[in-house]
């Protein structure tokens, strides 16, 4: 919230300044869901595991038709094999939760004024893209307790010989989107947006190649690193069957989808930064 305060300051302070300059500040609750390896369904959007998002905003419109916009969104996503359709994934018998903080700034399409034959609808539809960072982590619940996945390596990441990686838990990420916007009056706006966030890590389920060796696992690692990496009842000779074997599909990389009803006060930042202005004439923000 502190991080978007400050850019909503320097947005402000050196924007141009125009008589249709409007800001809008405001909050988001929605539902979000995941797009990855354990999945039940092969496809993008899907609404089996849907978490509660909630958000806050800022925006500046940098004329009619483009604003630009910080957020700050909380949410989870979770899956498990034991929901899917594939035969496949119910043996393989894998599951996750994780949480996901997310910071974005995004600019703001806004196409009732650019299709003037839309200019009559009271209902304004909108597109939005923009970049995002976000924190995850992944857990997975072993008898009865929750434990953190990434440190494990369950798919032999830093393990001798093995040249994978411990995936970061800080990514970045493309959030893009579209929706309607309806504006009650001067001062009340209300939205709907679909928002997928196309990612660049396979990892938000702690899943994306093949079965490490299990018995190099546990050796390094512990019983607990191994007996996470594999969770199927098919009896296997530990170290030898499996290696190699796909445990997810590295082709493609993890998603999640935000889906919110947002609700924001506008005011003009021109007016209100006027009674401002500090003992020389300079702008002083009015949070700090």
């Amino acid at each position: 919230m502190r991080i978007s305060l400050i850019m909503l300051c320097a947005m402000l302070s050196f924007a141009p300044r125009s008589n249709a300059q409007k800001a809008d500040i405001g909050f988001s609750i929605g539902a979000c869901t995941y797009q990855g390896d354990i999945s039940p369904l092969q496809y993008r959007v899907s609404i089996e595991g849907a978490h509660v998002a909630r958000g806050i905003f800022l925006s500046l419109g940098i004329n009619e038709y483009i604003s630009l916009k910080t957020r700050y969104f909380t949410t989870n996503i979770s899956a498990s094999d034991q929901n899917a359709l594939s035969t496949f994934r119910t043996e393989r018998n894998l599951h996750f939760k994780s949480s996901i903080r997310e910071f974005s700034v995004v600019g703001e399409i806004n196409l009732l004024g650019i299709i003037p034959a839309l200019r009559k609808f009271k209902i304004q539809p909108f597109l939005n893209a923009g970049i995002g960072i976000f924190k995850f982590n992944p857990q997975a619940k072993y008898k009865g307790t929750w434990y953190d996945l990434q440190p494990l390596g369950t798919e032999g990441q830093g393990l001798p010989g093995s040249d994978k990686e411990l995936y970061s838990l800080t990514q970045l990420s493309i959030p893009f989107g579209a929706g309607l916007k309806y504006t009650f009056n001067d001062e009340l706006v209300i939205a709907f947006e679909v928002s997928p966030r196309w990612t660049f890590t396979d990892y938000l389920d702690d899943l994306s190649t093949s079965y490490p060796d299990l018995q190099l696992l546990r050796q390094e690692r512990g019983d607990l690193a191994a007996n996470l990496s594999y969770r199927s009842e098919n009896p296997i000779d530990v170290g030898t069957n499996i290696n190699n074997e796909g445990r997810g599909n590295a082709t493609e990389n993890d998603w999640y989808i935000i889906t919110t009803l947002s609700v924001a006060y506008r005011f003009d930042p021109g007016q209100y930064f006027d009674r401002r202005k500090g003992f020389k004439g300079n702008w002083k923000c009015p949070y700090f």
